[in-house]
C-alpha cells in the first residue's frame, strides 16, 4: 500500500540536488497578491487554523498556509470582471510554462540526467496550458455564476472537487509516459475509477498538507512579513510534496524516469521508451 511518508522520505533524500526548484513554488506564492491582501486586512493578532491542499502541478506555500478568508460576498478587481479574466489568462499561460519546465526537470532529476527546464518548458507547454485552461473554465464558470447569485456559485465547488481528485495525476502523466493530453486525463480518470492506491494518496496528501498547515498558519498568517517569510521557508516543503506526487505516479505507471522528449532534440511523439537507470 501506498505510504506519502515513505515518498515523502524518498524525496528528502533528493533535497540538495533539487532543492533550485523550489524556485518555481516561490514565484507563484510570491505573486499571490491577494493572499497578502487578505492578511494585511485580518485583525486577528494571532491566528491558528487548518487547511487541506490536493495535489497539483505546482504547488505552493499558501498550500500549507490558513489564510483569512475575504469578506462575505463577491469582490473582484476594480477593473471589474474582464481584468478579473485577464488577469487569470496571464496567471494560466505563467502557470503552464513554469509547470511544464517544472516538472520535466523533476523527472529528468529522479532520472538521474542532466535537467533542461527551458526545453521542456517549450516541449510540454501546450498540454500544460490545456489543463490549465480546463481548470480555469471551471473557476470561470463558478465566478460567472457566482455574479448572477452567488449560491449557484457553490454549486461549482464540488465540480472543481471532482476534477482536483479524478485527474491530479495528468501533468505528472504528460511528462512520465511522454504522452499527450487527452490520453493523459484519460489515463488519470481510469486510475481514479479503479486503482485503490490513487486514492490512498490523495487522502493521504490531503491529511499530512493539513498537518503542515497547523504548524504553519500561527508561524506564518499573522502579518504580511510573516507571510513573506513563510512564502521562501515553506516553498522547498512544496517542492517535497510535488516530488512525492512525482515519485507516486512513475511508480503506479511502472516507469523508472527517462531522459524526456528534449534530451535528444525529438518531439515528444518521437522519443523512444528506453528507461535510464536511476
Amino acid at each position: 500500500m501506498v505510504s506519502i511518508v515513505a515518498l515523502l522520505s524518498r524525496a528528502a533524500e533528493r533535497i540538495d540536488s533539487l532543492l533550485p526548484l523550489s524556485l518555481v513554488p516561490f514565484v507563484l506564492a510570491a505573486l499571490s497578491l491577494d493572499k497578502f491582501r487578505r492578511i494585511a486586512a485580518s485583525n486577528a493578532d494571532f491566528r491558528f487554523g487548518i487547511t487541506f491542499g490536493f495535489p497539483t502541478t505546482v504547488s505552493s506555500s499558501w498550500e500549507f498556509i490558513n489564510v483569512p478568508q475575504p469578506t462575505p460576498g463577491l469582490t473582484l478587481p476594480a477593473g471589474g470582471v474582464g481584468l478579473t479574466v485577464l488577469v487569470l489568462l496571464a496567471v494560466t499561460v505563467l502557470s503552464a510554462a513554469l509547470g511544464a519546465g517544472y516538472l520535466g526537470s523533476l523527472r529528468r532529476e529522479l532520472a538521474g540526467v542532466e535537467r533542461s527546464f527551458l526545453e521542456d518548458s517549450r516541449a510540454y507547454f501546450g498540454p500544460f496550458l490545456g489543463f490549465e485552461l480546463l481548470h480555469l473554465a471551471l473557476v470561470l464558470a463558478g465566478l460567472l455564476a457566482a455574479i448572477v447569485a452567488l449560491p449557484l456559485g457553490l454549486l461549482v465547488l464540488p465540480l472543481l472537487l471532482a476534477f482536483a481528485y479524478l485527474f491530479y495525476a495528468t501533468p505528472y502523466l504528460v511528462v512520465v509516459e511522454e504522452t499527450d493530453l487527452p490520453s493523459a486525463l484519460r489515463r488519470s480518470y481510469e486510475y481514479a475509477t479503479s486503482d485503490g492506491e490513487y486514492a490512498s494518496f490523495f487522502v493521504q496528501y490531503l491529511v499530512s498538507v493539513g498537518l503542515v498547515s497547523v504548524v504553519a498558519t500561527p508561524l506564518f498568517s499573522n502579518s504580511v512579513l510573516g507571510a513573506a517569510v513563510g512564502v521562501v521557508v515553506l516553498a522547498p516543503v512544496a517542492l517535497l510534496f510535488d516530488t512525492a506526487t512525482m515519485l507516486f505516479v512513475r511508480d503506479l505507471a511502472g516507469a523508472t524516469g527517462r531522459e524526456g522528449p528534449t534530451a535528444s532534440g525529438t518531439d515528444p511523439g518521437g522519443q523512444s521508451n528506453m528507461p535510464v537507470e536511476t
